[in-house]
């Protein structure tokens, strides 16, 4: 997992933005600069602020900073949104690989997605 500062700014670099857009007058340009060079945080509000200036979702942000790949939770999650309701194979799959990750995960909605399943 990248450094969310580092995140930001590989993002901002490759939309052309400066600095200076994308906070405005929101933040100061030394925190923020701090803050792309993995030397501080910033507030969840903030970082709401920045990505909202970059046209990026937390999801998206998340995508990226886990290097274009959904984190397991939330790839179980598509694989059971996605799930066509007659496929014996498919059902069986996914309620195996449901159970492998509750083992080592605690997790409610899955817990009760396996539950359905």
């Amino acid at each position: 997992m990248k450094n969310y500062g580092l995140v930001v700014k590989d993002i901002r670099n490759g939309k052309g933005y400066t600095q200076k857009y994308v906070i405005k007058n929101h933040l100061t340009q030394g925190g923020f600069s701090k803050f792309e060079n993995g030397l501080s945080d910033i507030s969840l509000r903030n970082m709401e602020f920045i990505l909202n200036q970059l046209d990026v979702t937390f999801e998206e942000f998340f995508f990226i900073t886990h290097d274009y790949h959904y984190r397991k939770k939330d790839d179980l999650l598509q694989q059971f949104i996605n799930l066509t309701y007659n496929d014996k194979l498919s059902l069986k799959k996914i309620h195996k690989d449901y159970k492998i990750f509750l083992d080592k995960n605690d997790d409610i909605l899955l817990g009760n997605i396996l539950i359905i399943l």
